[in-house]
């Protein structure tokens, strides 16, 4: 008897410890995605400024 509730004890201290190993990874995983999301999401900004820079050179420059 004493066996198995040591047997019960040990297992649900290793459940415990893997739901909370899981869950501390999981919470990575979200932060890394939120950073490369909000990455992501300024790409086109960046891409959309270095255009409307050209643009406004190449209009200086023809200008002169």
């Amino acid at each position: 008897m004493n066996a198995k509730k040591l047997k019960q004890t040990v297992l649900t201290d290793i459940k415990r410890d893997l739901k909370s190993e899981m869950d501390s990874y999981q919470q990575e995983l979200d932060k890394g995605y939120l950073k490369s999301n909000i990455f992501l999401n300024y790409i086109p900004v960046i891409i959309s400024l270095i255009f409307v820079i050209f643009i406004i050179y190449y209009l200086v420059i023809g200008m002169h």
